[in-house]
């Protein structure tokens, strides 16, 4: 298990123990300097990575997680960042574990699907669709694949006010995901 803490700009790995049905801690990653406001985290269904999207640094971070240790290695990463983003908020792995999606909260708010490639030792992230936003105000803030990899459900929101504003609903919106295809 792995959560970040975003004001306390840390991260935590865990390791469930079924026998004392209890977490151990495996490692605590605190003000990292590559981390500004890590804000979610997803691993890859097959626990070799973790994608991270850091709120402060606009950017996505994939990792590599030591097989024995179940550490995130932080000495090995790819890091993209879009031009026009000023946050990433929800991450999630595709259950093919070939595609990575981040949600952003600017006010255009996109979903970002990224192709991973991990071949010779060395992370790719490949920029692969741009889902545009049809809901703003409204922004996409959660995300996550079904467990059979067909559909991804992304939670709309609005963006935190300092002013008091008339409260607006939010929308789950569940769409078809090709995960033959990343789209």
């Amino acid at each position: 298990l792995a959560c970040v803490n975003v004001l306390g700009n840390a991260i935590h790995v865990y390791r469930f123990d079924p026998g004392e049905r209890s977490l151990i801690a495996v490692q605590t990653i605190r003000d990292a300097p590559m981390f500004r406001k890590p804000e979610n985290i997803s691993s890859s269904p097959d626990g070799s990575h973790v994608a991270i999207t850091d709120m402060a640094a606009a950017d996505l971070k994939i990792l590599r997680i030591d097989p024995g240790s179940h550490e995130i290695l932080l000495d090995d990463h790819a890091t993209v960042k879009h031009p026009k983003d000023r946050t990433a908020h929800g991450v999630a792995y595709s259950r093919c574990g070939r595609f990575v999606a981040h949600t952003t909260v600017d006010r255009s708010g996109v979903v970002r699907v990224y192709r991973v490639v991990d071949e010779g030792g060395r992370i790719e992230v490949l920029p692969f669709q741009v889902l545009e936003n049809e809901h703003y105000p409204l922004v996409p803030k959660g995300i996550d694949f079904a467990r059979d990899g067909s559909r991804v459900a992304l939670c709309y929101g609005p963006n935190v006010q300092r002013e008091k504003r008339p409260a607006r609903v939010g929308r789950l919106e569940i769409r078809a995901f090709d995960a033959r295809h990343g789209i």
